[in-house]
């Protein structure tokens, strides 16, 4: 193992790769974070929309 690690030809593309996944992850974590915000706000507009659509129907 010791002397896989001390060839830098090898070394390279584990920490790129290791760094591409860890990226990528947080990636997809901050970017489902900003999909359940977008989601719930706009089911938040829909709701109060429909709700002033039945207001104006009442009078």
């Amino acid at each position: 193992m010791k002397e896989i690690l001390k060839d830098k030809t090898v070394l390279f593309p584990m920490i790129s790769a290791l760094l591409l996944t860890a990226v990528s992850a947080f990636i997809m974590y901050v970017g489902s974070l900003l999909w359940i915000i977008f989601f719930s706000l706009a089911q938040i507009n829909l709701f109060i929309g429909i709700y002033r659509a039945l207001q104006h129907s009442r009078t």
